[in-house]
């Protein structure tokens, strides 16, 4: 079984999310979640209940789901402007983010490697 979650307009700006995505990609549910508690960076609360709305469409516990993709990119930028002297403004953009979530069971990827391994066999015995 695959899961997926996305959340749109994360307040962080993707660049920062993006160091996360390696921490996490192939590990269990439970030990992503943990390192992203530990993690101090500005995406880990964001990818964190990401990954916990990716996991609650399985009946699995959570350490039989691992983390199959994470895909992050730029979102719209808010825009804000600061007073200053004499009447103006100063812009200030605020970045987020598209965080997307991809979970896959154990079972799920045990048979989809058998399967390419059984598709490999019949193209060498051809």
């Amino acid at each position: 079984m695959v899961g997926y979650a996305i959340h749109y307009g994360a307040q962080c700006s993707s660049r920062k999310a993006r160091l996360l995505r390696p921490l996490v990609i192939g590990k269990s549910v439970d030990h992503a979640i943990a390192i992203l508690k530990v993690n101090r960076r500005s995406g880990s609360v964001p990818l964190m209940k990401v990954l916990k709305s990716a996991a609650a469409q399985f009946n699995d516990p959570l350490a039989d789901i691992l983390v199959r993709e994470v895909t992050i990119n730029e979102g719209p930028k808010r825009k804000k402007f600061m007073p200053r002297a004499q009447g103006r403004a100063f812009p200030i953009f605020k970045k987020t983010s598209h965080i997307s979530v991809q979970l896959s069971s154990f079972e799920y990827i045990k048979r989809v490697i058998n399967e390419r391994v059984e598709q490999s066999m019949t193209k060498e015995e051809v």
